[in-house]
């Protein structure tokens, strides 16, 4: 599902920077970090997995950070601002940072956030419906009353209920295995899990919480797209699989 990757840990020893240096990030799906300077006031890094090396930027600092993504001409421009009471040699992480537009949100980060928004809540029902449906397939399978009281309500142990109980249903297996190739929960645990960077320019990034870390994920906007056309795939097939099997609430039609 596109070329955007979960991180899981910075990979990388903390990089000093100068006051005002430019950070360049070619963002690329290559499977190692490496680091070289151009020129005094440029740095690049290859980033695994999604991931950045942590850097350090003295107390009361500004750096400035374009993150090229790859065959993207347009890079992700911002810049890091160090409050004074962090200590001279403080790691930042790229994960953990405040979002902010300078001079506050503009009519274009506006405009951004309703095609941002209308795509991550495209995941998020369509997260909802899928969950409902494996709940709905348990029940018909299982036998039992049409109705969800006492089952299992995390995606994972629905899940793997599910594929027991589908052991002779080869359709079921075949479309959950479908799901589990093109990483379906975990892509909408990243989209539903994540502080969003929801500011014009930002392409499809966002900070990511995970156990150990907080990194950033980025991808290109389109790519979100692409997951969303997934994901709302996956749960109307789904769906189809208890289509007339189970009692529905139907609307009207407009004419």
């Amino acid at each position: 599902m596109g070329d955007e990757k979960s991180p899981r840990e910075n990979l990388a020893q903390p990089v000093p920077l100068a006051d005002n240096e430019v950070i360049q990030l070619a963002v690329s799906a290559r499977d190692h970090v490496t680091r070289d300077k151009p020129n005094p006031n440029e740095q690049r890094f290859r980033i695994e997995n999604g991931s950045v090396p942590p850097i350090q930027i003295g107390s009361g600092g500004t750096a400035e950070v374009k993150i090229v993504l790859e065959d993207m001409v347009v890079p992700v421009h911002f810049f890091i601002d160090i409050p004074l009471e962090y200590p001279p040699d403080a790691n930042v992480g790229w994960g953990t940072a405040r979002i902010e537009r300078e001079g506050g949100t503009s009519a274009d980060d506006l405009r951004f956030r309703q095609s941002l928004y209308f795509q991550i809540g495209r995941i998020t029902v369509a997260g909802g419906k899928i969950e409902s449906s494996m709940k709905r397939l348990t029940r018909m399978l299982a036998g039992g009353d049409n109705n969800f009281e006492g089952m299992k309500t995390a995606w994972t142990d629905l899940e793997a209920h599910l594929r027991r109980l589908a052991h002779d249903r080869p359709d079921v297996l075949s479309l959950l295995d479908w799901g589990a190739t093109n990483r379906v929960k975990a892509t909408r645990d990243d989209v539903v899990h994540s502080e969003w960077w929801d500011y014009d320019g930002a392409q499809s990034t966002r900070n990511r919480m995970l156990k150990a870390d907080a990194a950033p994920m980025m991808g290109r906007f389109e790519t979100l797209i692409e997951h969303a056309d997934t994901i709302t795939d996956y749960a109307a097939k789904l769906d189809a699989l208890v289509a007339g099997h189970w009692h529905a609430f139907r609307f009207p039609r407009h004419e």
